[in-house]
């Protein structure tokens, strides 16, 4: 049963760049926990949607609402703030920064050091905690051994679940992972699917994964969505999905009828 109001909701949200429309009038609803996948074919408007939601580029026009309220075109920061945190395709990490630095980075948006505190003394009781929750959250992604490694210096696998654990510094509400399995090997992304789920039932957040391992998509995710040239073309649990027709020649590149 739906909640009446969802962590997150966008109605008719669309993008346009001059004459492309790279996402059209979607709409989605994410409930407080819930294990949702975006997937379609190179340039659907997957990541599009992302930028959106987090801020990185603002809607042409529909709604982006967070626990009801309008986050659309507010910019990133403050998004973050408010509970939605990201990865990228790419990792973005303080590559000269060590591991637990750059957790610490990611706390600290949450955890803003003020006058008062550098005034009266809590700005050391602070630091301890957010050290604290910083060496939790490597423990849960096994990075704990490296604290002091570059980041840079790190295998890539190991520096997909370092952004994860930056991300989830900034305790979110919603993590949405961007191609968190891109790079990785069966045995990483096996590890990897492991991973979301125990945060999603440790932290209690909500997770979008937008995801070309289909594999991985189908048994993580409780739900999914399809794009395709920006637009919806299927929703649903797994199988629902599999068997849609729509979804099967958008991935395939003709229809059933044609190809038989």
């Amino acid at each position: 049963m739906h909640s009446a109001s969802p962590l997150l909701e966008t109605n008719n949200l669309t993008k346009a760049f001059k004459g492309l429309v790279a996402l059209q009038n979607h709409s989605m609803r994410v409930e407080a926990g819930e294990l949702i996948g975006v997937i379609g074919p190179n340039g659907s408007g997957k990541s599009t949607l992302f930028n959106v939601i987090s801020g990185f580029l603002a809607p042409t026009s529909g709604s982006v609402q967070l626990l009801g309220q309008e986050i659309g075109g507010l910019e990133p920061a403050k998004i973050a703030r408010l509970g939605i945190a990201r990865t990228f395709q790419g990792t973005r990490l303080f590559k000269e920064l060590s591991v637990l630095e750059n957790v610490r980075v990611s706390a600290q948006l949450r955890e803003p050091i003020n006058l008062a505190q550098a005034l009266f003394g809590g700005m050391n009781l602070q630091a301890r905690a957010i050290d604290s929750a910083a060496l939790e959250l490597l423990h849960l992604v096994k990075l704990e051994k490296r604290l002091h490694d570059k980041a840079g210096s790190l295998p890539y696998g190991d520096q997909r679940r370092l952004e994860i654990a930056r991300a989830l510094a900034s305790r979110p509400k919603l993590l949405m992972l961007d191609e968190p399995a891109a790079g990785l090997d069966s045995s990483e992304t096996q590890a990897l699917l492991e991973l979301i789920r125990l945060i999603r039932d440790q932290y209690k957040v909500a997770v979008i994964v937008i995801e070309h391992d289909m594999d991985l998509i189908m048994n993580l995710c409780e739900r999914i969505q399809v794009l395709a040239y920006g637009n919806t073309i299927g929703q649903g649990t797994p199988g629902e999905v599999q068997a849609n027709p729509k979804v099967r020649e958008a991935y395939l590149g003709a229809s059933e009828e044609a190809a038989a």
